[in-house]
């Protein structure tokens, strides 16, 4: 007659180790995805401000050759497409 209720916790027990260890797995996939979201965030911002630097820098050289004369020019063109392959 013992059997029954021992067989019930048993039972009970792992029921509730396993709904533990789903909800753990399920936090921590969680926890995964946010940090990458952010890593992903900070590399597209830094990917963004060196495309605007060498956008900026690309137009003064090209205000140089005479194709954008509203373009701030810098010193020379040489130093200039120094400046775009150190941005690169």
């Amino acid at each position: 007659m013992q059997v029954l209720p021992l067989v019930g916790v048993v039972l009970g027990a792992l029921m509730s180790y396993a709904a533990g260890a789903l909800a753990e797995r399920a936090r921590h996939k969680r926890e995964l995805r946010n940090r990458w979201d952010g890593r992903e965030l900070d590399a597209y911002i830094d990917y963004l401000g060196t495309i605007a630097v060498m956008a900026r820098i690309a137009g003064q050289v090209a205000g140089l050759r005479g194709y954008d004369p509203l373009a701030a020019r810098p010193r020379d063109e040489a130093q200039g497409l120094m400046a775009l392959d150190n941005s690169e």
